[in-house]
């Protein structure tokens, strides 16, 4: 597809399901498809959530506790099971 505003256009690289991994203003090699900078999966890609950073399990544990998600008391029992260790009582 060729346009004529190409300050408006893009190219993109995409996966194989046809999910985009890159976004360029300049085509990067061939293969690339041009695409108008407004694309809704352009704007999607470039809009994506920030990856979370990496979180320790206490630190995961007390958060849902402060969040009221969870209670002391269910990542207490969690924490036995997992270890396999026999439930108090």
């Amino acid at each position: 597809m060729a346009f004529k505003d190409t300050d408006r256009t893009v190219f993109v690289a995409r996966r194989g399901d046809g999910s985009i991994y890159g976004v360029w203003t300049v085509r990067q090699f061939a293969g690339q498809e041009e695409v108008l900078a407004d694309d809704p999966q352009v704007v999607a890609f470039m809009n994506r959530p920030a990856p979370q950073p990496g979180i320790s399990g206490n630190a995961l544990a007390d958060l849902l506790i402060a969040k009221g998600i969870v209670t002391e008391q269910d990542v207490t029992t969690a924490a036995t099971m997992s270890a396999g260790l026999p439930l108090p009582g």
